[in-house]
């Protein structure tokens, strides 16, 4: 009978050395994204993109700056894809995720914005953001539109409010973010930052 008590004794501690191990690389886990996250925004805050000063600029012609509204022209699916024809530009994400994404254009004073959302727990989130001529984000690259020269940075959005249950479709989504900055470089003028 002894014999028994001890094995259940090693099979319990076992268990249990199993369990903390599953906790420990989970813990390990979501603090290693958290600092990627982190290093990600320092870093995106020490970079400047070329193009971008907070002094007005002027064309090439010498008239003052005016900068091209934007706006958002036309939504469709072609093939595998969702394109988003812009006055500045088209963007393509996959249609895999038409049913869960949106797009909003925002026009500030000084910068205009692209904002790319899901629909999840039935409300809005913001997923990521391409601002154009703001110097704040990770630097994506350059656009000229119409003489014009556009800093394109972006910004990543976290999951706030969104359910545990949906939190990998968030951040599945999200990863559509490189399918619209591979996009970019199919419109003329587009130069990708370093």
């Amino acid at each position: 009978m002894g014999k028994y008590s001890k094995k259940g004794k090693y099979s319990r501690k076992a268990n249990t050395q199993r369990k903390v191990l599953t906790v420990t690389c989970a813990v390990l886990g979501v603090v290693l994204v958290l600092l990627v996250m982190i290093l990600v925004r320092m870093n995106a805050s020490e970079h400047q993109v070329p193009g971008v000063s907070g002094e007005d600029v002027s064309s090439t012609n010498g008239e003052e700056y005016q900068e091209k509204e934007l706006q958002i022209q036309n939504v469709t699916e072609q093939d595998d894809t969702v394109l988003v024809e812009t006055t500045y530009g088209t963007l393509r994400y996959p249609y895999a995720f038409s049913d869960l994404m949106s797009v909003e254009a925002e026009v500030f004073e000084d910068y205009s914005a692209l904002n790319f959302n899901a629909t999840l727990d039935g409300k809005t989130v913001k997923l990521y953001t391409l601002l154009f001529n703001m110097r704040e984000g990770v630097p994506v690259g350059t656009l000229e539109v119409e003489d014009q020269m556009y800093a394109i940075t972006a910004q990543f959005h976290d999951p706030e409010g969104v359910s545990d249950e949906n939190i990998v479709t968030f951040y599945a989504v999200q990863e559509t973010f490189n399918d619209v900055v591979n996009s970019l470089s199919e419109n003329e003028g587009f130069t990708a930052a370093d």
